[in-house]
């Protein structure tokens, strides 16, 4: 290997379909035509994912985000059967439940710990133009819980009709709320073993970079991605639909500039991105109502996943062969889109509630590069090691995050 005399940092800005914190760093550095690089990038969220922040952008527990309040007009969306429907409902106005009546909440507990490993191969192809490929493999352990708790006014009407000797109505209301979510799902076809644990890959990246300007103090990049679905892909009779797989070839387009305030000392970058995605055909169950995804009416869907878009910033200080570093990145992804012809318009707008998000992240970090002390004889192999913490400082329909990251990128010739 030749004598290599630069610091390159590569940055793993991916995201699946939904916006999440992970490892990025901003770069306006290219490598020498002919180097090969390869590495790899581990991350893991600190403990429990357990709050996220709401469509108002308040910050609540995962258990308040994914909870519901019920009305008796949800629990008659809920019968399936029509004829029972109509009785339930003449048994509302016999003893006087209003529709509108509050009926209990439906109490979700959802506890999530992700973490992933990406590696990469690339190679310089010029002085100023990349080549990568990027493949992460992600593992997402889930805890999930429900209960129903009842209302006085549903605890009234139980209580009537065992007095009036309708227990097998009552009872029948009893078990649902039980054990709502699993009487649920059994109830409308889903499968009722969902993974606690999956590793899969996480779709595959083509990245090519071009180094557009390249001046003293001034540097230009241009950061283009081709992202090819891969990985698991969930089906329309699972409960958990985690949007690994972006189901669709997308693009996503970067750019980035950096300004050397002080050559090879104190440096300020700014980047930009929009992902572009498109419509793709896939069978999914269409809710009955916007407060419960739960239905067992299916049918093959038009669906585009949110274009996603967003600005970040950052400032380096080098010092020999370190560079400290400390970054904010500001996310938006527009609403997902639900086209089909079998049912009522609403329901398809239901599926899209919520799908917008908006995700503000901070990070800090410190690289460690060690081309000098591998030409010096000092080190085994020539390697960039960097270390990344990174915390979600707010956001819209978002997971609450902090996570550490390490990347480890080497060179050869």
């Amino acid at each position: 290997m030749p004598v290599i005399l630069f610091l390159f940092i590569f940055s793993v800005n991916l995201e699946a379909s939904p916006l999440a914190n992970r490892f990025q760093m901003l770069t306006t550095e290219s490598m020498p035509k002919d180097v090969w690089t390869y590495g790899v990038n581990i991350s893991s969220s600190l403990g429990v994912q357990n709050s996220s922040y709401n469509s108002n952008g308040q910050r609540v527990s995962n258990q308040d985000y994914f909870s519901r309040s019920l009305d008796f007009e949800n629990l008659l969306q809920d019968t399936n059967n029509d004829l029972d429907r109509e009785l339930a409902r003449a048994a509302f106005d016999v003893y006087g439940k209003e529709l509108d009546e509050s009926a209990g909440v439906v109490i979700n507990n959802v506890d999530v710990r992700s973490s992933a490993q990406t590696f990469l191969l690339g190679r310089g192809l010029s002085d100023s133009a990349d080549l990568f490929v990027i493949v992460p493999v992600v593992t997402i352990n889930t805890q999930f819980s429900s209960r129903f708790e009842k209302s006085e006014s549903l605890n009234n009407l139980i209580t009537t009709l065992k007095a009036e000797g309708q227990n097998l109505r009552a009872a029948e209301i009893e078990k649902k709320t039980q054990n709502a979510l699993y009487e649920k799902l059994r109830e409308n076809g889903y499968n009722t073993d969902y993974p606690e644990e999956i590793t899969t890959l996480a779709n595959i990246y083509v990245n090519y970079r071009y180094q557009a300007l390249k001046q003293e103090r001034l540097k230009l990049l241009t950061d283009s991605y081709l992202i090819i679905p891969a990985g698991e892909s969930f089906e329309e009779d699972d409960f958990l639909d985690l949007r690994i797989n972006e189901e669709q070839y997308s693009f996503k387009q970067g750019l980035g500039v950096s300004y050397s305030f002080v050559p090879d000392r104190f440096e300020g970058l700014v980047g930009t991105y929009y992902h572009k995605r498109f419509h793709f055909n896939k069978r999914r169950r269409v809710p009955n109502s916007d407060v419960d995804p739960i239905s067992d009416d299916s049918e093959n869907l038009t669906i585009k996943y949110g274009d996603s878009y967003g600005l970040s910033s950052q400032l380096n200080f080098k010092s020999g062969d370190t560079t400290f570093y400390i970054g904010s990145s500001l996310e938006f992804r527009d609403k997902d889109e639900y086209d089909g012809d079998k049912f009522a318009a609403e329901r398809y707008d239901f599926m899209g509630e919520d799908t917008n998000q908006r995700l503000h992240t901070n990070y800090i970090g410190a690289s460690f590069n060690t081309i000098r002390k591998f030409l010096k004889n000092e080190f085994l192999i020539p390697l960039d090691f960097n270390l990344q913490y990174g915390v979600t400082q707010s956001g819209v329909n978002s997971f609450y995050n902090e996570q550490l990251a390490l990347n480890i990128i080497g060179f050869y010739k």
